[in-house]
């Protein structure tokens, strides 16, 4: 599912681009921070997104039980 976020390409590529060593141990731990930043907040998200969908259910069973029990 990550693959598919838009943000993906510039995240990776500011992620590899952010450490001006040319040492390959500290491009991948610059790149792993930057990755480990941004899938923290794509988790908030969808977070966010589950809990705002389970309320919504929530409401419309509530409103069905109501209209059933008329």
């Amino acid at each position: 599912m990550w693959l598919l976020e838009p943000e993906l390409n510039d995240t990776v590529h500011h992620g590899w681009i952010k450490s001006l060593s040319d040492n390959i141990i500290s491009k991948i731990n610059s790149f792993s921070e930057e990755m480990n930043t941004w899938g923290y907040k794509l988790r908030r998200k969808y977070d966010d997104q589950i809990q705002s969908i389970r309320q919504e259910l929530e409401a419309t069973r509530q409103s069905n039980d109501m209209n059933n029990s008329d």
